[in-house]
């Protein structure tokens, strides 16, 4: 048995503790290359690779006390592993390694539950490893400790392995184009979602991307390519697609321009200053042999290198400021000129249009962008200064869109300035306008209710005459789901008005994702009338779940619409819990008693592991899932079934299957320490009707186990087939 820092040893311990460390005394080298770094703040940056020649003194050194912190981020999605590696020639020779989540400020400290997980073998060497299932870089501490007061100075190196859980796409749309004579056929244009697979990808291998694109006479190509250099390094070549060449080999001078910086993206220009229209290949290569796959978006582009005669100033100048803006009004209005900074007087355009209450406006500006490309804002106040959109893609024309809900008569300005170093381009002005109809709509009673932050609590019932509104915003609501109860959401209308969708968010959104209409659990988004989704609470714990009504974001539909409500909150729960680890049966082994009265005894999570059972109790339905939840994560668990119900200790937990016991099912504990069944319970139960049997799940806990015994049990159900 070891004696931890946290619990300490006794004089005669610590006695023979310094004498051993006397009789092994040594001269600690100098500080290693990352000191100072003996505290949490100070902790120093690594990434993933070895670290070698490191020491930790102690505090029977002349240097002092100093342990070693390093920060490492770790992204979305990835597994860390850190291997700590020493000798332990003595009791007192020996450190111990740790894992903090940077973000909680419990670092430096060793109480249970504070670090993520720790190597405290006492012998030589320990491995830690975690993963970031957060859908999000964090950052981690490492902290390197030593076990005993008596430790004069140890050696150590530090080895860091971190690993994406991420596999690589499939092929994308322009596959298969792996060389010159199969390149894709593209132009000038955005294109995203494209993939590079490298040498270290097992199923596709190897595989560059080859594109040809034909720039026009007297024309410049630009090649932009867009990725994050941390999912693996991509470069871009250029070849004369007429030269014998091309694509050999990308690293050679065969090639006409690359980019090859090593850093995130990629960037290449060439003139085509012939007379005459000039085929070229693109490739994008891989760098490195490690390489697995990348992501990557490709932007093209044209620029004319022939200079634009610009003709005279249009009739609506001078215009260039807020207070000259040129009122305008619905309809088409043409033989616009904007001047570019390639012009001797470059200058912007105002243009005003007064709206009344309830009016909504689409504004469009058409121009060729091969001529330079023309940006467009739109202000509702005099100053210009409170921009309400804004019109700046790289193609052909723009669009704004306003809907005046003031109560009164606004004018509103729009903007048009070029974007580049062009001379000038034409340009016309579309505006259309309707008048919103929903001026006879009412807010609901739940409003303001616009936010997930101001959510309105509601239980199961009917909630008639609602109303959602585009530009007001959406609707929320909160539900409260007790643990293996179902919500049902019905959202009652007629889409003819609109059409509305619904949300369900998980807690742990808000105030991150929560309203995004992505990061949600479940939606109702036919486009037809009415909604209806459905969740089940398998967190293992009561949740609020949020509720987001959403009036269809498109211009073709309307601005609000009203609506019925139904929620329904259903127990899907089955059988009676018992032999809880609350104490309330008999005490848990080691006075590890749980708050929960619906769970086992705690377990190494700082809680007591959770089973319940949905479905039915019927044998021919055979529908039943034992689910578990709040055990460790990753290890193994059992279903356990018994004739009879009775109550001892056993492991770290209460065993509570008497008589005859039998293995159900095995099942392994997810990265979220959660599990259910697969199999039939009817056939591996050997169930009939009429039988009440019991049952737990025995799982599991070697690391951390709060009682030594490795092991601990769930709450116990009882419940009667039919």
């Amino acid at each position: 048995m070891r004696i931890s820092l946290l619990t300490k040893p006794s004089l005669g311990l610590m006695a023979a503790l310094a004498l051993g460390s006397l009789a092994s005394a040594q001269t600690c080298p100098a500080a290693d290359a990352f000191e100072p770094n003996d505290d949490c703040a100070s902790a120093n940056v690594v990434t993933a690779g070895s670290y070698t020649g490191l020491t930790r003194t102690g505090a029977a050194s002349t240097l002092g006390d100093s342990p070693d912190f390093y920060t490492i981020n770790v992204g979305a999605f990835s597994s860390i592993q850190v291997d700590l590696l020493f000798t332990q020639t003595m009791g007192s020779e020996d450190i111990d390694l740790y894992l903090w989540d940077a973000a909680a400020a419990t670092c430096p400290s060793e109480s249970f539950g504070d670090y993520l997980v720790r190597g405290f073998t006492g012998s030589s060497n320990e491995t830690v490893s975690w993963t970031n299932n957060t859908g999000s870089a964090v950052d981690y501490i490492i902290g390197i400790d030593a076990f005993s007061t008596a430790l004069t100075c140890l050696d150590y190196d530090l080895d860091i392995i971190v690993t994406s859980l991420l596999s690589c796409p499939g092929a994308d749309s322009f596959e298969p184009n792996d060389d010159c004579a199969s390149a894709s056929v593209v132009t000038d244009g955005s294109y995203p979602f494209l993939s590079r697979t490298g040498p270290a990808n097992v199923s596709e291998g190897d595989s560059p991307d080859f594109f040809t694109v034909t720039v026009p006479a007297l024309t410049t190509i630009d090649v932009d390519l867009l990725f994050a250099n941390s999912g693996g390094d991509i470069d871009v070549y250029l070849w004369d697609t007429a030269a014998a060449t091309c694509g050999l080999p990308m690293g050679s001078t065969s090639y006409l321009v690359r980019g090859f910086t090593g850093s995130d993206n990629e960037s290449i220009s060439w003139d085509n200053a012939s007379a005459a229209a000039v085929d070229y290949t693109i490739g994008v290569d891989a760098f490195g042999s490690g390489f697995d796959c990348n992501d990557y978006t490709m932007d093209i582009t044209f620029t004319s290198l022939i200079v634009p005669v610009c003709p005279a100033a249009d009739i609506f100048e001078p215009n260039d400021d807020c207070a000259s803006a040129a009122p305008l009004t619905v309809g088409l209005t043409e033989d616009l000129t904007v001047y570019g900074p390639g012009n001797a007087t470059p200058n912007e355009d105002f243009f005003s249009y007064t709206m009344v209450n309830n009016e909504a406006i689409t504004i469009d500006v058409l121009f060729s962008n091969a001529g330079g490309d023309i940006d467009m804002y739109l202000y509702d106040d005099a100053a210009c200064s409170n921009e309400v959109d804004y019109g700046g893609s790289v193609t052909d024309n723009e669009q704004l869109t306003y809907t005046n809900i003031s109560g009164g008569p606004v004018t509103v300005t729009m903007k048009t300035r070029s974007w580049g170093s062009f001379s000038c381009n034409d340009y016309s002005i579309d505006i259309s306008s309707v008048i919103d109809p929903c001026l006879s709509v009412s807010e609901d009673a739940f409003a303001p209710n616009q936010d997930c932050a101001s959510a309105v609590l509601l239980g199961s019932g009917s909630y008639p005459g609602l109303a959602v509104f585009k530009p007001a915003g959406d609707d929320f609501f909160a539900i409260d789901v007790a643990y293996g109860s179902t919500v049902n959401v019905d959202v009652l209308f007629a889409s003819a008005p609109g059409d509305i969708d619904c949300y369900l968010y998980d807690p742990a959104t808000l105030g991150t994702t929560c309203g995004d209409k992505a990061d949600y659990l479940v939606r109702g988004f036919t486009g037809s009338d009415n909604e209806s989704i459905s969740w089940t609470n398998l967190s293992g714990s009561t949740q609020q779940y949020l509720l987001q009504v959403n009036l269809w974001d498109s211009a073709g539909n309307e601005n609000c619409n009203t609506y019925d409500l139904v929620i329904d909150v259903a127990d899907g729960s089955m059988g009676n819990s018992m032999c809880a680890g609350d104490g309330s049966v008999i005490p848990c082994p080691c006075g590890n008693e749980s708050a929960d009265a619906e769970s086992g005894c705690l377990n190494s999570t700082s809680l007591g592991s959770k089973m319940i059972a949905t479905g039915s109790a019927s044998v021919v339905a055979d529908d039943a899932v034992f689910h578990l939840s709040q055990a460790p994560a990753g290890e193994t668990a059992v279903l356990v079934q018994g004739t009879s119900m009775t109550a001892f200790p056993f492991k770290d937990g209460i065993f509570c299957m008497g008589t005859f016991t039998r293995r159900v099912e095995f099942a392994t504990l997810d990265s979220n320490g959660e599990a259910e069944t697969v199999g039939s319970i009817a056939t591996q139960a050997n169930l009939f009707p009429g039988q009440t049997r019991w049952y737990q799940w025995w799982h599991r806990d070697p690391l951390g186990s709060v009682c030594g015994a490795g092991s601990n049990t769930s709450n116990g159900l009882e419940i009667t087939w039919i």
